[in-house]
């Protein structure tokens, strides 16, 4: 979940937010990690654009790494009511879950 701000001056749109920004998490060896975030682009211009993220990223990827280690951890809730309609097209290529996989990297 991100804010996104759109940088061309000329577009009309400002920013948007997203329920949905994709990552990447790396497990390297001494346990140590990296996530990595994906931008996406503006609906009015097209551009990538950064997310700033919400509070609740570094949540998420701790529960995540828990998960993979076999630590059982209860299921963190999200509240759902500012969900949109998702725009696959919009997401950094081939890192988005809506996305099929046949459908990837194409």
């Amino acid at each position: 979940m991100g804010q996104f701000t759109c940088r061309n001056d000329n577009c009309g749109t400002g920013g948007w937010s997203s329920r949905m920004v994709a990552i990447t998490i790396r497990q390297y060896p001494g346990r140590n990690y990296n996530a990595r975030v994906y931008h996406q682009r503006c609906q009015g211009c097209s551009p990538l654009s950064r997310p700033f993220l919400d509070g609740s990223y570094a949540e998420r990827i701790a529960y995540r790494l828990k998960k993979w280690s076999g630590i059982e951890v209860e299921t963190p809730f999200y509240s759902d009511e500012s969900k949109g309609p998702h725009q696959s097209s919009l997401c950094k290529a081939g890192h988005c879950s809506q996305i099929k996989k046949e459908d990837r990297f194409l």
